[in-house]
This record gives structure tokens, sequence and C-alpha cells, in this order.
């Protein structure tokens, strides 16, 4: 699978806006994907749509002349976002810079389903990401609002496996920067603004958290470094760390997964339970559960990874915290996803933390 490049020498230009895609920018990613050599012309592009939310997304009609060369018609182009305070909480985090580092030096290792891309650029305040339009295939697409079916997360759940087996307790193949200086600030930022974001986001989820959990959730964010020493013990792998259903895409029975842009490594546990308890209503979650817990130990095993299922088990409790943490964080910052979703993702992992009395349990969180 071809990919854009990502380094000093890229043609593709860090654009901030939609006005900056041109039939020139455009020319520049067909040349960047396709090669010096190639007589595709762009003779026109044409906005679609444009969604805003952490990133700002915006779908292209192009039109060519020449040999297309497998070139797509229909591209998705991610931005800076339109919206100021998801722009600087990702400009701060690096979160678009993560993801076109992500494609540029880590996607073509990966052995999931992805979008093509043809080409990524980079500047310090944040990147371009310009892929494929999936949108155009024989593809479905996830919703936070409705959750998922029964079988598009015994899908997911396999793909996470297959992912996490791939680089389980090899992230030495993983390029530095997946483990630098921009993880540790994300981490210091989520430290440092856990218990003001907790409080904004639990006041504007009001009757969605129950006042108990609440009280739980606050006492949590004043120990967050500590839950998260706990929550990064263990064997490390390719994650992605934001695997909520909004994020997945399912082709031919498959599923795949976008937006990369927390990419990191860490513990794979962390992906299922984000997947399970952003994924699935508290009524279906608690007749799969256990199906599909076992589903990805089974999954790993075929691929070579032997786990405990006791561990597995415990370590999924526990990760069922972050799920609903960056839930209420994500509402606390505001116009990063549909509200409805963002509240519906925060009524399921609330309903996961109690039901697993996440909290509650002491031993859970004993070393």
């Amino acid at each position: 699978m071809l990919r854009g490049k990502n380094d000093a020498a890229s043609r593709v230009g860090c654009v901030s806006g939609p006005e900056g895609l041109t039939v020139d920018w455009a020319q520049a990613v067909v040349t960047e994907f396709a090669g010096v050599h190639t007589t595709a012309t762009v003779e026109n592009v044409v906005v679609q749509s444009l969604d805003v939310g952490t990133t700002s997304r915006v779908r292209l009609e192009v039109e060519y002349a020449g040999t297309l060369e497998s070139l797509p018609t229909r591209w998705f182009v991610k931005l800076p976002s339109a919206h100021f305070r998801a722009r600087l909480i990702a400009q701060t985090a690096g979160l678009i810079r993560n993801e076109a580092r992500y494609y540029a030096s880590v996607a073509s290792q990966v052995s999931i389903a992805q979008p093509v891309v043809l080409a990524t650029a980079l500047r310090w305040s944040g990147g371009v990401v310009v892929m494929e339009d999936l949108a155009t295939e024989n593809v479905s697409f996830g919703s936070g609002g409705d959750g998922m079916t029964a079988g598009e997360a015994r899908a997911a759940v396999c793909t996470l496996a297959k992912l996490h087996a791939q680089f389980w307790n090899k992230t030495d193949t993983l390029p530095g920067w997946m483990d630098g200086a921009m993880r540790k600030t994300e981490d210091q930022l989520g430290d440092w603004l856990a218990v003001p974001l907790m409080r904004r986001g639990l006041r504007r989820a009001g009757e969605v958290v129950p006042p108990g959990l609440a009280d739980s959730a606050i006492s949590y964010a004043r120990r967050r470094r500590h839950y998260h020493q706990q929550l990064n013990a263990g064997p490390a792998t390719l994650v992605h760390r934001d695997c909520h259903p909004g994020n997945w895409f399912f082709r031919n029975g498959q599923a795949g997964l976008l937006d990369w842009q927390l990419a990191r490594t860490g513990a794979g546990v962390g992906d299922l339970a984000y997947l399970i308890g952003t994924g699935l209503s508290p009524s279906i979650r608690r007749l799969l559960e256990d199906e599909l817990v076992q589903a990805y130990i089974d999954a790993l095993a075929g691929e070579g990874v032997q786990v405990r299922p006791d561990a597995v088990w415990r370590m999924y409790r526990r990760h069922l915290v972050y799920a609903f943490e960056a839930m209420v964080v994500t509402l606390a910052i505001g116009q990063m996803m549909p509200l409805a979703w963002n509240l519906r993702m925060i009524e399921r992992t609330a309903a996961a933390l109690a039901d697993h009395t996440v909290f509650a349990d002491s031993k859970l969180w004993s070393a």
C-alpha cells in the first residue's frame, strides 16, 4: 500500500483551513502519492462537506486529467480544528501531528484494515492528513450515538487482538516519538488538569452520572497519576487509545480503525475496555462481555500470545476508568464530538464502572 511521505522534503503544504485546499495543493498531494513522473493532473477541487470536532474533516471531490494511476476521486482531509478550544487542546497534545506521524512512519507496519493515505505534512503546531474517502466504498461506519451491534463488536475485538499481538512486547520496533516527549506532555497535562476538567465534565453531564459515582470520579482525578501507573503496568504493545464506536469502519465483515491521533505504546487491554465500555449499551454489554473478553484472549492465543485470563479481567476492569475519564474530559472541553454521542458514551462507561465496582473494590487497585 502506497502512503505519503512525512519528512522535510514533503511537497504538501500544511494548510490550516478548507480555503487552502486548492488545485495547486491537490496537485502536490498527487505528486507526493504517485511520484514526480505522474501524468495525472488535477483540474478542479470541490469541497463536498465540512465537519468540525477535534479536527476539521473535509470531504473533497477531485477532478483529474491524464492517467489516474489508482488515484481516488474522493478525498478525506484532516486539518487543525476550526473550534478554538479543540484546536488549542489538539495542538498542545500534538494530536493531529501524532496522526500524521503515525500514518507516515507506523501505519505501513500495521496489519489491520486502515484507509489508504495519499499524503501527510507536519509543522510544529499541527499537521495535515490526506486519505481516501472510505464513504465511496462498500463501507459502514460506527456511531457513537447508536453504539455497536454484537457482530460489529465481535469483529472489532478480533481486530484489536490482531493489532496488539503484532507488537506485544515488541515496541522497540516502533519509532521513539510514540513514547517520547509528546507523550510525557500529554500525561502531565492530564494530571494537572484532571480535577478541574473532571468537575466541569461532570457538571455538564448532570444526571447521566449518578452522584455517588461522580464523587468517586473526583477522588480518582485527584490521584490520577497513581491510578495511571497501574494502568500502564504489564506487557506493552501498540495501542489506539481512542477506539470508541465512532472511530471504526466495517467492510466485508472486517473491522478497521480510523483516527490514530492518540496512538502510543501501552497495555492492549486498555483498548479492549475502551471499546466495550464506550461501544455497547449496558444491556448488550452485560450479555456479551464475558464472550468478548474471552474472544480477545483466544484471538491473542491464535496469534501466539498467551495471557492469563484472570490478569486480563483485572486489567480490563481497571481500564474502564480511563474510558469514562476520556469521555467526561471530552465533554468538559466541548466541541470535540457530537454532544449526543458524548453523553451516551458517558452513560455507558458509567454503567460499566458501577457494574464492575471499579472504585468500590479496593482489592482491584492493590499492587
